[in-house]
Order: structure tokens, then sequence, then C-alpha cells
């Protein structure tokens, strides 16, 4: 019993902590005191990942310290864990404005993927749960009256059901997985060079500061990546940070 009360009280602590933080970053934003707002928000970010207003008052913090990559980043992973966040892009328009290097919000994923991430895997999984129980009644009702005038009509709802079923079920899962991707990664520097292999120490071209890039798999030392015009090359881990 001591152990879970030890336990217990530990979790409490590290909980009003990370408050704490989360409360002492807005006063430091409030104080214009932007660089502690951005250690209290990242010392929140590194416990909470998942923590949608925290990456979205970072991505405010950097703002107004002028570093527009990183805020990019920031507003980028806000939206990614909270779809119905509507203050991110346009921060991120701002973001682009204060760049003036030609690039521009591009969203990650469609209209549609949107719609249904914003619903939450929460909620896509009680309505399988609740079709899958209509499933149950169709099919009970099927079996209960095989040669009556009803039989084509239960036919046609227990068949309508499964692909509503099928598809609550695929919307509760890419929801769920959503957040654990890694897709997509923003330039942080003001400058990327850009190499054509792993191993070259010659850059052909570089990536300007907030250039979204989809990553394709992740080295060592660099990141293979796809640049908005299709073309795959190798930039430095430390010039990016991934969505």
């Amino acid at each position: 019993m001591k152990k879970w009360l030890l336990i217990l009280a530990i979790l409490g602590s590290k909980s009003l902590v990370l408050a704490s933080s989360f409360d002492d970053g807005l006063k430091a934003a409030e104080a214009k005191n932007f660089k502690q707002a951005i250690h209290e928000f990242e010392e929140v970010i590194v416990e909470q990942p998942l923590n949608s207003a925290a990456f979205y008052n970072l991505g405010n913090a950097y703002y107004k310290n002028h570093e527009f990559g990183k805020a990019i980043w920031a507003y980028e992973s806000a939206i990614k864990l909270n779809p119905k966040n509507s203050e991110a892009p346009v921060n991120i328009e701002l973001c682009y404005r204060e760049l003036t290097n030609g690039n521009a919000w591009q969203p990650s994923i469609s209209g549609l993927q949107r719609m249904i991430y914003s619903i939450g895997s929460t909620t896509w999984a009680v309505l399988a749960f609740l079709v899958s129980c209509l499933i149950a009644y169709a099919l009970f009702s099927l079996l209960r009256n095989k040669n009556t005038p009803w039989k084509r009509f239960h036919v046609m709802a227990l068949l309508g059901e499964s692909v509503v079923f099928i598809a609550c079920l695929i919307a509760a899962t890419s929801t769920a997985n959503y957040p654990a991707n890694r897709d997509y990664g923003v330039i942080i520097t003001k400058s990327s060079p850009c190499f054509t292999t792993e191993k070259t120490t010659t850059a052909d071209f570089a990536v300007n500061e907030g250039a979204k890039v989809r990553i394709i798999s992740e080295k060592e030392n660099r990141v293979e990546v796809e640049l908005v015009e299709g073309r795959k090359v190798f930039i430095s881990k430390k010039d990016l940070r991934i969505i």
C-alpha cells in the first residue's frame, strides 16, 4: 500500500511540476522573456510529447524570438496533435512572411484526413462498437427471418453496416497511429546543405529555413528527405526537426 501511495505521490508531484512549467512559460511570454518561455514549454513537451497546447505556445515563443523555422516546426506539431487548431496555420503563414524565402504552408494531410483525425480515435472506436451491435442485431434478424419478405432488407443492412464498421475501425487505427508517424520535418537553420548521398561531403545546393520536407529514412548523422519539387537528398540531422 505504501508503495502505491509513493508512486501516486511521485506522479502527482510530476504533474504539478509540468503544470507549473506551463504556467511559468505563459508568464515568461507575457513578460517578453521569450527565451525563458521557450525553456519552460520545451520542458513540458519532453515529458508530454502529445501536449498540443504546449507546442502551440512554444511556437508563439519561437516566433517572438525570431526563430521562425523552429516556430513553424512547433506549430506543425500542434496541428498534428490537434487538427482542429485553426490558429496555427495562420501563424505559420506569418512565419513564412518573415522569412521571405519563397516558401508557403503546405498541409501535411488532406482536408478529409484532417476531419477524420479531429474526431479522435476514441470516438471512432465507440462508433465501431455501436455499429458492431447493429451488425449483430441484423445477423440475428436475418437468421430468425430467413423466409420472410424482410430477408433482402436485412441482407442489405448487414452489408452496409459491415462497410461502416470497417471504415470506423480503419479511422480509429489511423487516428491513433497518426501522432506517432514521423513523415515530415522542418528545416530550422538559415540554410541547410543538401547532399546526393549519405557520405557525400560536397553539397549540391541548400534548402532554406522553414522548408518542409518529407522524411524517407533516418541515418546516423543525416536524414534522407524528399523536397517539395520531388528531389531526394540527404541533409544533416542538426538542421532538421521532425514533426
